[in-house]
């Protein structure tokens, strides 16, 4: 099969485009977009962690209300494991390398997550599978990057309950 594009000036984009010709391709400019936006990245992860704290503080209400029988696993999990991270990546922030951030956020995320998974599946209570609509709080909290973000988590969540 011929290329739709003839000569060489267009010879590249009848090339399967792979992730490793992406980042080849864009490594200059991609390092340059990513240290302009560091700063503000970095205060990104920092919002997004403070709102997890926050968040955390509300989902103990929720567990408290809605899976009554497992209040002490979640205190427990909430307090004494997803505060301590947090309050330790919160810290540790500034010094870390981009990627160490990065995964840091990803890591606070799924923790919470998984807490909220957890609480929910080992609970007895016929509010259990309710207190799932809580995943959808941690998705928006925790990957607070752009408005772009928020209206695609809102999308997602709209169609969720088509």
């Amino acid at each position: 099969m011929a290329a739709p594009f003839h000569g060489t000036a267009y010879a590249h984009l009848s090339r399967p485009v792979s992730l490793n010709f992406v980042i080849k391709g864009f490594g200059q400019v991609l390092a340059r977009y990513l240290q302009d936006k560091e700063s503000e990245r970095l205060r990104q992860i920092r919002l997004a962690a403070i709102l997890i704290l926050a968040l955390n503080c509300v989902l103990l209400l929720a567990d408290w209300y809605m899976v009554p029988d497992q209040f002490q696993v979640a205190l427990g999990l909430r307090l004494l494991v997803q505060a301590p991270l947090t309050i330790v990546g919160l810290l540790c922030l500034k010094g870390a390398h981009r990627s160490v951030r990065e995964l840091l956020a990803l890591v606070l995320g799924l923790v919470t997550a998984g807490i909220t998974c957890y609480v929910s599946v080992t609970s007895q209570d016929p509010l259990a599978p309710d207190y799932l609509v809580a995943l959808f709080m941690i998705l928006l909290f925790s990957s607070y990057r752009s408005e772009h973000e928020e209206r695609a988590n809102w999308l997602i969540s709209q169609h969720q309950q088509l």
